[in-house]
């Protein structure tokens, strides 16, 4: 691919944003959310959007090509991730033309600053005019005389309070009392808060939304999705649905593909179901939390990653594998490692479906994502026998064991039967949010019983944990590669 200049980038950036000066608020809506898919950079959103009209502008501005592979999308991440975010900076400048968007602008730059390391100085500078500006307008009484005229369907509860909430601005966000009236004035319109709605009701609502609301809603939804299954099988919903042309639309309803793939992708049962007064209650206590995040002080200095870290201690190649329960945080260890976004992470949810390889620059350190182990799983051989593989065909090798530290769940045989393999082991206690001895001791004493007492335990906590005011930063990583190096070496 041609590599093009800052300018030519630059040049590139300003004709997208003139092409669609003259589109619709709900045109622009919907591409921002489709932008903020792609920056998020799962291979779902890469697949869904990278044959979209505005997508392929995009890839033409940054490589002078028209389609784009997903394996091409996933090399060039670094450039796409900044590339887009220029155009979102610049789109600012239609701020007047299409106010309505004002409010996705800015949920789009707050999912980039919350995650990405892509902060830059005009990012911070956007962001804070935006905020004052969604700050001084104050939406609350036109959107209860909204509900009063009946623009919200009664009839299906539980998107349309997701679109309600979707409207409302930071101030109103914070107030704790005119949310509680908000839910009172649907009461009094028919909503009823305690109906439970089923995973086809809600399919069937998602297809009804009209266009116009389909991109707030879905950026509205990215904020929260890596909280809540519900809220993620409504992204990959839309993402499956609306991106596509009309004749597809229709047969991925017609064939369940696009619901079967949404239910895998936010890993629900098709028998799930959600209340709509829970939904309320939990997005009335996570709703201003978005918009906070946004104000957080930009890092000056851009520090070591840990896999670099490691090429400063050893020039030796080294092969990783990760392993550990569904849900044990493997993934987002491993781009803690990297400094990169690119292993996907479900935050709980399953997410990992087969061995997956990344390396740093120098390719002198390799780690392989295995398939996340199940309880009691038969499955579990296979894995075990998988790794054992990557064993033989890449030396010197050690095994990160991870155990989330938040539900302490592992299987002792296959703890065995890693270890059986013959290669270093540590185990990594990871979401470590509070460094708690007591479960390293308990581990390291259950170990012992069963011969495993030379496996060295360590606590992780991968990403800065961020809870309203409180900032937990990540630690760990680096005494992760030390005792890699001393135990391998």
């Amino acid at each position: 691919m041609d590599v093009l200049t800052s300018k030519q980038l630059e040049n590139n950036a300003d004709e997208f944003v003139s092409a669609y000066r003259n589109a619709s608020d709900e045109e622009i809506s919907k591409i921002v959310a489709g932008m903020t898919a792609i920056i998020e950079g799962n291979e779902a959103s890469y697949e869904n959007m990278k044959n979209q009209r505005w997508f392929e502008r995009i890839w033409y501005g940054l490589t002078l090509k028209n389609k784009a592979t997903v394996k091409e999308m996933q090399a060039k991440r670094d450039q796409l991730t900044k590339y887009t975010v220029q155009i979102l900076i610049k789109m600012n400048n239609m701020m007047n033309e299409h106010s309505e968007c004002i409010y996705d602008l800015y949920r789009a730059l707050a999912v980039v600053r919350r995650d990405l390391d892509v902060v830059v100085d005009e990012v911070n500078e956007l962001a804070y005019k935006l905020n004052e500006k969604i700050i001084s307008v104050d939406n609350y009484y036109f959107l209860l005389n909204e509900i009063r005229n009946n623009k919200f369907d009664i009839n299906s509860p539980l998107i349309s309070l997701i679109d309600i909430m979707s409207l409302i601005d930071s101030r109103t966000a914070k107030d704790t009392k005119k949310l509680i009236q908000l839910k009172e004035t649907m009461e009094q319109m028919g909503f009823d808060f305690s109906k439970t709605i089923d995973i086809q009701t809600y399919s069937d609502e998602i297809f009804a939304l009209p266009e116009d609301s389909v991109g707030r809603i879905l950026l509205f939804c990215q904020s929260f999705s890596n909280r809540s299954r519900f809220l993620a099988y409504t992204c990959a919903l839309m993402e499956n649905y609306f991106y596509l042309w009309d004749s597809e639309r229709r047969i991925v309803r017609e064939n369940g593909e696009a619901v079967k793939s949404a239910l895998y992708c936010a890993n629900l049962n098709p028998d799930a179901n959600c209340v709509v007064g829970e939904m309320f209650s939990d997005l009335k206590g996570a709703i201003h939390e978005p918009f906070d995040l946004i104000e957080i002080s930009p890092i000056e200095e851009t520090p070591l990653s840990p896999a670099s870290y490691y090429s400063t201690k050893t020039s030796q190649p080294l092969s990783v594998i990760v392993a550990g329960m569904t849900g044990s945080g493997k993934s987002t260890l491993i781009n803690a490692i990297f400094g990169w976004n690119i292993a996907a992470t479900g935050r709980g949810r399953a997410v990992t479906t087969k061995t997956d390889r990344y390396s740093n620059d120098s390719d002198n350190i390799v780690i392989y994502d295995t398939v996340g182990l199940q309880l009691k799983s038969a499955k579990n051989d296979n894995i075990v026998s998988e790794i054992g593989s990557i064993i033989k065909s890449n030396q010197p090798s050690v095994i990160w064991y991870c155990i989330n530290s938040l539900s302490s769940r592992y299987e002792d045989d296959v703890l065995i039967k890693l270890h059986s393999l013959g290669v270093p082991m540590i185990i990594v206690l990871t979401n470590s949010v509070e460094e708690d001895d007591k479960l390293d001791s308990e581990i390291i004493k259950s170990n012992s019983a069963k011969g495993l007492g030379d496996i060295p335990v360590i606590s992780v906590l991968a990403k800065d944990y961020i809870r309203k005011e409180i900032v937990v930063p990540a630690f760990g990583l680096e005494a992760l590669i030390d005792q890699t190096i001393k135990i391998v070496f």
